[in-house]
């Protein structure tokens, strides 16, 4: 790895070719959960609520909470006033906010220094609550033997359960068919592809009722990032059902939500969680790191935008092909 200080540096952020793009309600809500997070596991979970690597440039965790007490202030005080947003102007954003300049690591640099950027989603897929032909793969929730266990207690107990026993090949094969644990839903097997890498997936019954589904914990097997098909893929996860779509958090029940066009995902334990990120295209797109993945252990070189939950893949690349794949990324820490 590089040294620190040539993957964060000092800088000035870019005027926007544009606008400066913000969805305000969305913003807000992330902030909201991100400071609930921070409050609630600051001393539970050292690796995400930190300053990351921007140590290296003095910034500290009270400053990475400061910004966002800031803008979640400011954010709340425009709503009630109903008056433009300041956080969409430019000079107020160099006034108030030191800036600092990621640049990916050697090797991965992509374009011309510049982050990559990806995009995901949660899909909508159908899916029914009995098994049958079609539907015949499941989500499942974790094994009966690890249910009360925290995370750390299944840790300590991984060479007698289940969870790190299986598979996805055998899993899928039937290991589970005689009981161990509970279906939560079943799919067709390009949903159950979507559902393992997505992370949380939108199931539709034949009532048209949706439900979500979210990632509760793996079977530990690393993702292979020169494995192509996935039917080759070993690595495994259980789920469990969620109101809304959630994103980083120790367990399943600390993952915060995330919201479309605030929530970003990257790698949280070199950067921290919460902070404020400006994206360089078109326009100049500000979202926060609230989310994580398999991969950004490390990932230093790339930055995960979620654009919401959609019905099709074509919804989807009607709204991903106006987010740039490459792009200079600054991050916004209050003054």
């Amino acid at each position: 790895m590089m040294p620190e200080n040539s993957i964060f540096r000092e800088a000035k952020l870019p005027a926007p070719a544009g606008r400066v793009f913000l969805e305000p309600a969305a913003m807000l809500k992330q902030i909201d959960q991100v400071l609930f997070y921070f409050e609630k596991y600051r001393g539970k979970d050292p690796g995400g609520v930190s300053p990351g690597m921007l140590s290296s440039l003095d910034v500290t965790l009270n400053d990475v909470t400061a910004t966002l007490l800031f803008c979640r202030d400011i954010l709340r005080e425009d709503m009630e006033r109903g008056r433009k947003f300041r956080l969409i102007d430019p000079v107020f954003l160099d006034k108030h906010f030191r800036v600092v300049r990621w640049y990916p690591e050697p090797g991965n640099a992509g374009q011309n220094g510049l982050i990559r950027i990806t995009k995901y989603a949660v899909f909508t897929i159908p899916g029914r609550e009995k098994r049958d032909r079609i539907f015949r793969y499941a989500l499942y929730a974790l094994p009966d033997d690890e249910k009360g266990m925290s995370f750390k207690e299944a840790q300590k107990n991984k060479d007698t359960l289940c969870r790190f026993k299986y598979t996805r090949q055998e899993v899928t094969a039937g290991v589970y068919d005689k009981g161990g644990a509970l279906p939560l839903v079943w799919l067709k097997k390009d949903g159950l592809e979507k559902a393992l890498m997505q992370g949380t997936i939108c199931v539709r019954d034949k009532r048209n009722k949706r439900r979500f589904f979210n990632v509760s914990r793996g079977n530990d097997i690393p993702y292979d990032p020169n494995q192509k098909n996935p039917d080759n893929q070993e690595r495994y996860w259980y789920f469990f059902e969620v109101k809304e779509p959630k994103g980083y958090g120790l367990d399943a029940t600390s993952m915060m939500t995330i919201y479309p066009d605030a929530a970003l995902a990257g790698d949280v334990v070199n950067l921290g969680l919460g902070k404020i990120m400006a994206i360089k295209g078109r326009v100049l797109r500000l979202g926060i790191l609230a989310d994580t993945g398999g991969a950004f252990t490390p990932g230093l070189d790339r930055l995960d935008y979620f654009t919401g939950v959609f019905d099709t893949a074509k919804e989807f690349w009607r709204k991903a092909k106006t987010i740039p794949e490459f792009a200079a990324v600054y991050i916004l820490i209050k003054k």
